[in-house]
């Protein structure tokens, strides 16, 4: 039983999706140790199971099913992943592990990848934009995150550390720090405890969107705001027209999102001591409080405009808000069925049953999606 199950509790915007794709489509190969994956793409309504107020019979339930899995398998190890572990109470979680995987549990070992407070302030207020979570610019979102607990790290790590002593491990979530500087062939040695192995197909890189990328992002979601559309269909939308923008030549257009010299030093004040004790507990150099020094060193001198006409025209954005409009005309009606059959299509959810019976065509809303990424292609390119 020694190493069979191991757990990838995230964090997010550390290259979870490249992990779990990999995984998740067996995109490997390793010819001396068996290692087994869910048939879901990532372990997400798993973690939810254990979010505050959800009942105690749904994690029993996940968990026994977890459990099945792992014994019906002929693999020497098992690996589960969600980044949404990292709002999970791990002393909650090993106690259900011992309650309901006891043979296993044990020598549960769990690993994390840390991403510095300056990378991850950006790359989460980029994803809550696209989504549709977040409507506004850096300066507000800062302010909101003063009491995010995802971005406060070293209690929260020494949990995990606490829940699984010795059997934690902690990445610092960086290409100079990661194994041949990457964090699919990092966790696959992790996982396969050092073995032999090769990535057969490396997923797809995702670079950051550009700001004008990620207002026209947010213009989008502002017009299927407005029209009443769910936030859950919300983020699907986000997550489809990301999809469809990685590998086009807009993705490269224009200046990234950047922290100017006044918030640099917010970060600074505010995590300084997030970082050092960081460093203390969990490394041997000090990443984490270099890193936020670096934000200041490189911060700009001016504040970025995050208003959508610098940076398309009003032509382009007329034509973003037409596309926008009828993409939120369809979702209204099938909103919640396109969404369902999207996270189907790329593994967030197995197929049940009920999805395979004639539901309502969301051809339809494909297209409209398509209309919006070509609409926000042009305008990035046009300007570019």
């Amino acid at each position: 039983m020694d190493r069979d199950l191991l757990l990838h509790v995230g964090d997010s915007k550390t290259g979870t999706s490249s992990i779990q794709e990999v995984l998740y489509h067996g995109r490997w190969r390793c010819p001396d140790v068996r290692l087994a994956y869910p048939d879901e793409l990532n372990a997400l309504v798993l973690a939810r199971a254990f979010r505050t107020g959800r009942p105690p019979q749904r994690q029993a339930t996940l968990l026994q099913d977890t459990a099945a899995w792992v014994e019906r398998t002929d693999a020497d190890r098992h690996l589960i992943s969600a980044e949404q572990f990292e709002g999970v109470s791990p002393t909650a979680l090993e106690s259900a592990l011992r309650t309901w995987l006891p043979r296993h549990a044990g020598a549960a070992e769990v690993i994390a990848y840390a991403r510095p407070h300056p990378g991850r302030l950006l790359a989460t207020f980029a994803q809550q934009v696209k989504t549709g979570a977040f409507d506004g610019d850096l300066a507000a979102f800062l302010e909101a995150t003063a009491t995010n607990r995802m971005m406060w790290y070293a209690d929260r790590f020494t949990a995990w550390s606490d829940a699984f002593p010795g059997r934690f491990t902690l990445r610092h979530f960086d290409p100079a720090a990661l194994r041949d500087g990457d964090v699919v062939t990092d966790l696959l040695h992790w996982a396969l405890g050092g073995a032999p192995f090769e990535v057969t197909d490396p997923p797809r890189t995702n670079p950051s969107l550009t700001l004008g990328g990620m207002l026209c992002f947010r213009e989008v979601q502002r017009r299927l705001t407005a029209a009443g559309v769910e936030p859950g269909t919300r983020h699907a939308v986000g997550n489809a027209l990301n999809r469809r923008l990685e590998g086009s030549p807009a993705q490269a257009v224009g200046e990234r999102v950047r922290l100017s010299r006044g918030l640099a030093e917010a970060l600074h004040a505010r995590h300084r001591e997030d970082a050092a004790a960081m460093d203390d507990r969990f490394f041997a150099a000090t990443p984490f409080t270099d890193a936020l020094a670096r934000a200041v060193e490189g911060a700009t001198s001016e504040e970025q405009s995050f208003s959508l006409a610098d940076h398309v025209d009003a032509d382009a954005i007329a034509d973003l808000h037409r596309a926008g409009d009828a993409l939120a005309d369809l979702l209204a009606e099938h909103g919640r069925a396109w969404a369902r059959r999207f996270r189907v299509s790329i593994g967030w959810r197995t197929p049940r049953p009920r999805l395979a019976r004639r539901g309502p065509d969301t051809g339809p809303v494909d297209d409209a999606v398509e209309r919006v990424f070509r609409s926000l292609e042009s305008a990035l390119l046009a300007r570019g």
